[in-house]
């Protein structure tokens, strides 16, 4: 489904576009792996129609033969039963609707069975579920119990009592149906949002009526109080590479169990940076513009990127081999935007010796 969603989108075959009674113009927009599941199952395209559920013979004509209809449902049941890994979308996931990644994306709860069918539940990117991984931000798939946990500290630091043991919250999944619903609501009175990231997390609460306690906290969080909202900001990274722990600063040899594996956000980002950089020179295209209509990407975001391509080559090498710290996000250089000098370059980005 991945697939021909990129094939689709690569062909520049948009959704059906229309313009709504208040005049705003809808679709007209990329294909996601939603939309074309519902497209590829609809019987309405081989003449029937849909009633409550059950399908009945319709008044218009098929545009489809039965035969190639029931082929690809052939096809797309047989490729649900190939998956490996169990997953489900709970509703009743305590941070459904406030958690995002770096770049924006929702963050959705997914479980998936480990030995002994133990079930370990995560929280996934929306664009490494829509199969637009370039998209996702720096940390596309977070435990839950980890980033739930960190909420839960700063709630207590906002003097809201979660009413559970500490043991209990820490495993939600153990949580009885009423009790999940109570403590889902309860986190939805204070807490605003909550962004994660390979590097830290940054947690928006409500205002309340009684001050942080700060004891509460981690002792190297910061905390910046605006307007809207409280922005707690708890470094400390959320995921392990394939196992292993990574050093902030690393050699080789802080490295314990496995090789190291490249940040693709990042990886993914230099490369197309380099690569439109190229077009630019040669004369395949005109303007920036230009490369943001190609990529269906938003003119800043495009700038932005494109100025990956100045970086240092030390900089830019430690990127692809994987040696550069933790906290060399993508989006941290999206919002430094490197400076032209290669000696600033590694002052900002904390890469002196």
């Amino acid at each position: 489904m991945g697939r021909l969603a990129r094939e689709l989108n690569a062909n520049n075959i948009r959704t059906k576009a229309w313009i709504s009674s208040r005049g705003r113009q809808c679709g007209g927009i990329g294909w996601y792996v939603g939309p074309l599941r519902y497209l590829l199952r609809n019987q309405v395209y081989v003449g029937l129609t849909l009633h409550k559920g059950k399908a009945y013979p319709g008044q218009h004509q098929p545009i489809l033969d039965q035969a190639l209809f029931d082929q690809v449902q052939a096809v797309l049941d047989s490729n649900s039963r190939k998956t490996h890994r169990q997953r489900t979308i709970e509703s009743s996931s305590l941070l459904t609707g406030l958690i995002f990644d770096d770049r924006g994306n929702r963050m959705t709860p997914q479980w998936s069975l480990g030995r002994k069918r133990v079930r370990h539940t995560y929280y996934v990117s929306q664009a490494i579920i829509q199969h637009r991984r370039q998209e996702a931000g720096s940390l596309p798939r977070v435990p839950a119990t980890m980033v739930e946990e960190i909420v839960f500290r700063c709630l207590r630091a906002a003097g809201i009592d979660c009413g559970a043991s500490d043991a209990v919250i820490r495993n939600s999944d153990n949580l009885e149906p009423g009790e999940r619903s109570d403590l889902s609501t309860l986190i939805r009175t204070l807490l605003q949002r909550i962004v994660v990231t390979v590097g830290h997390a940054v947690v928006e609460l409500k205002p309340g009526p009684a001050p942080l306690d700060k004891s509460a906290l981690p002792t190297d969080a910061t905390i910046r109080t605006l307007p809207a909202y409280t922005e707690i900001t708890i470094p400390g990274k959320l995921r392990n590479y394939g196992g292993a722990r990574r050093i902030e600063n690393w050699t080789k040899q802080d490295w314990t169990g496995q090789t190291a594996r490249a940040d693709s956000p990042l990886t993914l980002a230099l490369v197309r940076a380099h690569r439109w950089r190229e077009a630019i020179e040669q004369g395949n295209v005109k303007s920036v513009d230009d490369l943001a209509t190609e990529a269906n990407l938003d003119r800043r975001r495009v700038r932005e990127t494109l100025r990956l391509s100045t970086l240092a080559p030390d900089i830019q090498r430690a990127i692809i081999e994987g040696r550069h710290p933790a906290s060399l996000t993508l989006e941290r250089l999206m919002q430094i935007g490197p400076p032209l000098s290669w000696a600033e370059q590694r002052r900002v980005l904390g890469l002196t010796d």
